[in-house]
């Protein structure tokens, strides 16, 4: 969708040059603006079916697989839309999409995922929007996020988001060039492929969020899993006090194992997974097997009891140390010990 707009069947370099003018580059772009707009800006260079024509392949062309020749033999074939083309069977598919001096034959295997992504995108929403700084310039190169669908905006903050699931709310994160991350809350999801409908999203203090987090530290890590997800491993000499650990899996050598931390990070817009490479007999005596637990607790790793289920009590406790370092000495008395459990309780 990122193609420049002359990848469009009957688009040449002047009319490419008039799309320029008007702020239009991509074939994406093609689809920001109403026909009757389109047909104005191009109308003595082209007729109300040609433009008409461009739009419906760039609509096309939203689908993965779909090339451009192809989608000028599915429009000849009357599947001038993803609602007609998700209407399709494989072998009207294959027919249509041979149609005319087009000579497109592709697969009946790659027809069905043709058909199968219509019909995705059809039952899905979309969001054409464009990303803005403080200072209401473009943020170019941004990462851009709805649920499990995600994007690049372009030299103009412009991004394209499709095949976004329903739900009852979204939240669209942007992580910039520099690592910084911003949220928004309820972005305006279309699900009408040729609304015309562009919502600006500016940063400002109230959507930036932290980049740089770890519930090890006493974070609250609330998008992690929207995030694109990276691991680092580290060696035996970085493990952590009082950190959770769980077996991923037990290398081949024999002599080492994989464990990851149970502590969600999250480092310059990605969900950060800590990995260690330890040795088997650094973890006790017994077989080890996938999932077994185990907490550092004065630099060796011991057998622990925590279930998933105690996970959140464990993540709550390192926001009270964070909050309140001195519990993390000695009880000193029973005062001091009811104080510590109303300082719990009140931490979220």
């Amino acid at each position: 969708m990122e193609q420049p707009a002359d990848r469009i069947n009957g688009i040449g370099p002047v009319t490419l040059a008039r799309l320029n003018d008007f702020d239009l580059y991509s074939v994406a772009d093609l689809l920001r603006v109403s026909v009757a707009r389109l047909q104005q800006i191009v109308d003595d260079l082209a007729s109300d079916a040609e433009s008409y024509n461009w739009q419906r392949q760039a609509e096309l062309l939203q689908i993965e697989g779909v090339t451009p020749a192809m989608s000028v033999a599915l429009i000849a074939a009357g599947a001038d839309s993803i609602e007609r083309l998700a209407g399709m069977g494989v072998d009207q598919f294959l027919e249509a999409s041979s149609a005319g001096d087009l000579l497109v034959e592709p697969a009946e295997r790659t027809a069905f995922g043709i058909l199968r992504e219509a019909t995705r995108l059809h039952h899905t929403g979309l969001v054409r929007g464009t990303l803005l700084d403080t200072d209401s310039h473009p943020v170019a190169g941004a990462e851009v996020s709805i649920a499990s669908v995600r994007g690049v905006t372009d030299a103009r903050g412009r991004f394209n988001l499709v095949g976004i699931p329903a739900a009852a709310s979204h939240i669209l994160l942007a992580t910039m060039p520099d690592g910084s991350v911003a949220q928004f809350t309820g972005p305006s999801v279309s699900f009408d492929h040729r609304a015309i409908n562009l919502p600006v999203f500016r940063i400002g203090p109230e959507s930036l969020a932290a980049s740089e987090l770890d519930e090890y530290d006493g974070d609250v890590v609330e998008l992690a899993h929207l995030l694109p997800v990276t691991s680092k491993t580290y060696s035996e000499a970085d493990l952590r006090e009082g950190d959770v650990l769980t077996v991923q899996r037990l290398y081949s050598d024999g002599i080492h194992a994989k464990l990851y931390s149970e502590f969600v990070a999250v480092s310059r817009g990605r969900q950060l997974v800590r990995t260690y490479k330890v040795r088997l007999e650094s973890l006790g005596e017994g077989p080890v097997n996938w999932h077994d637990r185990f907490l550092c607790k004065r630099g060796a790793l011991q057998r622990s009891r925590i279930t998933s289920r105690s996970m959140p009590t464990m993540r709550r406790f390192r926001r009270l140390l964070k909050a309140h370092p001195e519990v993390a000495g000695p009880v000193t008395d029973n005062d001091d010990l009811q104080n510590r459990i109303a300082l719990f309780n009140a931490t979220d």
